[in-house]
């Protein structure tokens, strides 16, 4: 489904951790990093995902979520004034786990991957969209 054809139910901030080059860093644990963004999700379960977030590498944890909480707050308040979304900063997510979108993203995507394997495929030659699951 394409993001101007969906009914957009939530808005909410997602993150996750990734590992950089802490020139400082004195423990293992110095060189994890969360990366904050926006996520929007219709009735279905499809999401997409905003183009821009903060990484609490660059400005801090409490500001980057801070931050792109508030970006949340005014996105939730365009959408409930009639405002559209602007396709050209989103990218598709994968879908909400359990959602009618997830049901079949499992059934068109991850089950043939799952017999590719079976029938001796490497995981690195999986399409992008799976090789995380597996």
């Amino acid at each position: 489904m394409k993001l101007e054809e969906a009914k957009i139910v939530s808005v909410y901030l997602s993150q996750w951790d990734f590992e950089w080059n802490n020139p400082w860093a004195e423990e293992p644990g110095d060189n994890i990093a969360t990366n904050y963004y926006v996520t929007v999700a219709d009735e279905y379960g499809n999401t997409w995902v905003h183009d821009w977030g903060l990484q609490s590498n660059k400005v801090g944890h409490y500001e980057a979520q801070e931050r792109v909480e508030r970006m949340v707050e005014r996105i939730e308040n365009h959408l409930l004034a009639g405002g559209k979304l602007n396709a050209d900063h989103w990218d598709n997510g994968h879908p909400q786990y359990g959602s009618v979108a997830w049901q079949r993203f499992e059934m068109e995507e991850i089950q043939p991957a799952a017999a590719m394997l079976a029938n001796g495929c490497h995981p690195e030659d999986l399409p992008a969209s799976v090789q995380g699951y597996f």
